[in-house]
């Protein structure tokens, strides 16, 4: 019906930390808001809920004040509490790197103490600042703070590593429960008569996955943004940290999937936006170029194999400019059907068909290379808005269905 967006100040990298003033997340979603209600009635709003990028925490005081800066989810400083955590949590837990939300809490917690009321991640604070409560938070996003969504509980191992942060850990929901009501004040700023419930939210990615149309076991989004993601919808959870596969819940099904270093940015080193829809008009995706490229800018790959070391596999440069632009997309396409193929050996179906997001899906010629080699329909993905599935989650909590299902 309506669409805002805004973009907000590029994060702040210091002393190796990647960080960001928690404020102006706040005054970007009431300008956005403010915006997007010029669009459609206010008065009509039953319902708001929150995505935020997954990893992404800070710790406020008992009125929702924040005590320091974020830590975003790209940071990895916390290399120290990392191998903290390493020493009570069980292998195949997603909190088992710097990058995790709990090692910058457990951070966060030794510098502020006995100051902290609430241990939260970015959506949930918005959420919190919306409804005035910030004791809720949604499963998905709960995950890299250590929450065992399997068991549905915060593990007793995170009370024995720190009884005080434990303390401030918020209650854990299903992303589109009810957590609260859109304050009065807000209400009266955006011009609002009605109740307007605010519903658990979920992490960016699985936002976009909602969106995608992906609603039924077996069904994938592979999104071909600077990286290549696969998600996959699945009737059990699969864990596998050294290969970065963790398992979200998703209603009555398990959202699995892992993240490739390759991608769009390997692209971009080689070719501007403009060659790429150049070269890509004399691409012929039934013909392969079969040469067996592992597509990577810098060393490393940790899905759907973990080596640190791996270096790109590209022993050659095609004299034509085309046939390199090709065989990259293949060399992608292939780690593509490796993750679904890894995903399978663990259990997961291999998938049905699978929707595509992000920067790469406008590409047909790429769409037909990929269809060809992961032998299934290969679909746009129907939606691309993280905040639109977002909104079915809004939408989930007023006809209280519990089917994550675009229409």
């Amino acid at each position: 019906m309506a669409f805002a967006e805004q973009s907000m100040p590029t994060l702040l990298n210091e002393t190796n930390r990647i960080i960001q003033d928690p404020n102006i997340w706040w005054n970007t979603t009431l300008s956005v808001l403010e915006s997007l209600f010029q669009d459609c009635d206010s008065t009509k709003v039953n319902a708001i809920s929150v995505d935020g990028t997954s990893g992404t925490v800070l710790v406020v005081d008992v009125d929702g004040t924040p005590l320091d800066t974020a830590f975003m989810y790209n940071d990895s400083s916390c290399i120290e509490q990392a191998q903290q955590i390493a020493e009570l949590a069980p292998k195949d837990c997603a909190v088992n790197n710097p990058s995790s939300a709990l090692a910058k809490l457990l951070y966060l917690q030794h510098k502020h103490g006995h100051e902290i009321a609430f241990s939260l991640c970015q959506a949930s604070w918005i959420s919190g600042k919306l409804s005035d409560t910030y004791i809720y938070t949604d499963q998905n996003n709960a995950l890299k703070m250590g929450y065992d969504v399997s068991h549905q509980t915060w593990p007793s191992w995170i009370k024995k590593l720190n009884p005080s942060l434990y303390q401030t850990l918020p209650c854990s929901v299903e992303p589109g429960t009810i957590i609260g009501q859109l304050t009065t004040g807000l209400k009266n700023l955006l011009r609002i008569d009605s109740r307007v419930n605010i519903v658990a939210g979920t992490t960016d990615s699985i936002a976009a996955l909602i969106a995608s149309g992906a609603t039924k076991v077996g069904e994938g989004v592979t999104s071909l943004g600077s990286t290549l993601v696969l998600k996959l919808v699945s009737d059990k959870p699969l864990f596998d940290t050294d290969c970065g596969i963790y398992s979200h819940k998703l209603g009555s099904n398990w959202l699995v999937g892992g993240a490739s270093n390759s991608g769009g940015a390997v692209l971009k080193h080689y070719f501007s936006l403009d060659e790429i829809q150049q070269l890509s008009k004399e691409l012929n995706p039934n013909q392969a170029q079969h040469r067996a490229y592992y597509p990577l800018i810098s060393p490393g790959e940790r899905f759907p194999v973990n080596n640190p070391l791996m270096s790109s596999g590209i022993p050659q440069y095609p004299k034509k400019d085309s046939v390199f632009l090709q065989s990259l997309l293949e060399g992608i396409a292939h780690i593509e059907k490796k993750g679904y193929e890894k995903l399978a050996e663990l259990g997961a179906p291999y998938p049905s068909v699978v929707y595509s997001a992000g920067g790469g899906a406008s590409n047909d010629k790429w769409t037909l290379i990929r269809q060809n080699l992961l032998g299934i329909p290969v679909k746009k993905a129907s939606n691309e808005e993280a905040a639109y599935g977002t909104a079915i989650l809004a939408l989930k909590s007023v006809t209280n269905n519990t089917v994550y299902n675009r229409k």
